[in-house]
């Protein structure tokens, strides 16, 4: 278990700037998730702190030790005492469990009666005891899942890095792995970076939450303060579903005029950091609605979809379309409302 310290680091392939000055600090044995759309740059860093690609510049230190200094030094990945888990399992099909887990302690010259020893104490770990002779073709997906990360922990890693591994597993074996792997590293107490491009994975498993785009650095927070605090527009939009609405500044910087061509009014006290012209973010399930009042701001139900836990309603707001999220089923398609906004809720941009 140890630290990770990435400072300044950037790679460039040909004229594409894939990650550029990123620098964090990941404590040890935190679970800390790189979180943002394909092609940001989060793969790339994860095979940076690995060793797989090398940066153009920057620094690299896991635990105490210095694994990559700006072209001057360099660990090779062998070297580096990580445990990588990959999207696709990677398990050989020709070997049972007990050799593809201990398989990294045979390249290490261990005894077969020690990685085994140790491969059958993994396996336990992640709930696979007593499985050693199956082979992958007789298991699950979420159990190839398992011994994937069974193997990168059998050689006790300072960090574990996982590169989107639920990615090919249903949706229900999703939330349940989700559980599992958070569960594992309370045991472990191992140090995660853990790659995806899907929130509700970050926001269930993460310490903090590491969000990118265009391969630099967005946000860093705890996933309560990223998802009610976004340093940004894109934080906002990628985190959750959000309502952007555009809105003048009243001379009194005491009303949000929404610009829905009505000029509704939402009573609202404007900080001076703001200019005339605002976009008004509002998460969708921090707007209620009630029945139609023409002194609130007020629209025409286009869309109500029914969830289960909740009605998703997709309003047209004079010119502009909103959506929220109530438990209420009260509204049909065709009926006249008023939305209620969260005043304590609202963001600025």
């Amino acid at each position: 278990m140890a630290q990770v310290i990435l400072k300044n680091l950037t790679k460039v392939f040909d004229n594409f700037t894939a990650v550029k000055n990123f620098s964090a600090r990941v404590e040890d044995g935190k679970f800390i998730t790189l979180l943002g759309p394909s092609g940001c740059g989060k793969t790339t860093t994860l095979r940076m702190i690995a060793g797989f690609i090398e940066p153009n510049v920057g620094e690299i230190i896991i635990g105490k030790e210095i694994v990559y200094r700006s072209k001057e030094f360099y660990v090779p990945p062998e070297n580096r005492n990580i445990g990588m888990v990959f999207q696709s399992y990677a398990v050989w099909p020709h070997m049972n469990l007990l050799d593809n887990v201990s398989y990294p302690l045979k390249i290490r010259k261990i005894s077969k009666k020690e990685r085994y020893a140790k491969a059958a104490q993994v396996l336990e770990m992640v709930e696979l005891e007593g499985m050693g002779q199956r082979y992958p073709h007789q298991l699950s997906g979420g159990e190839q899942q398992r011994v994937a990360l069974a193997r990168a922990l059998i050689v006790d890693p300072y960090v574990m890095l996982l590169d989107e591994p639920l990615s090919n597993l249903d949706a229900k074996l999703r939330e349940q792995m989700r559980f599992e792997i958070k569960e594992l590293q309370k045991k472990t107490k191992v140090t995660i970076i853990y790659v995806t491009h899907d929130q509700a994975e970050a926001m269930a498993m993460s310490d903090e939450i590491i969000v990118m785009n265009k391969g630099e650095i967005q946000q860093i927070g705890k996933p309560e303060e990223i998802y009610e605090n976004p340093a940004n527009k894109f934080v906002a939009n990628f985190i959750g579903l959000t309502n952007f609405i555009p809105c003048k500044v009243s001379e009194d910087r005491k009303y949000l005029i929404v610009k829905d061509g009505k000029g509704s009014k939402i009573e609202y006290v404007v900080s001076e950091k703001h200019k005339e012209e605002v976009i008004l973010c509002v998460r969708l399930e921090d707007i209620t609605l009630k029945p139609y009042d023409e002194e609130e701001m007020n629209g025409q139900v286009i869309r109500a979809t029914y969830l289960g836990n909740l009605v998703d309603y997709l309003l047209q707001v004079g010119e502009i379309t909103m959506r929220v999220q109530v438990k209420d089923r009260r509204f049909s398609t065709g009926d006249k409302v008023s939305l209620i906004v969260d005043k304590k809720k609202i963001l600025l941009y």
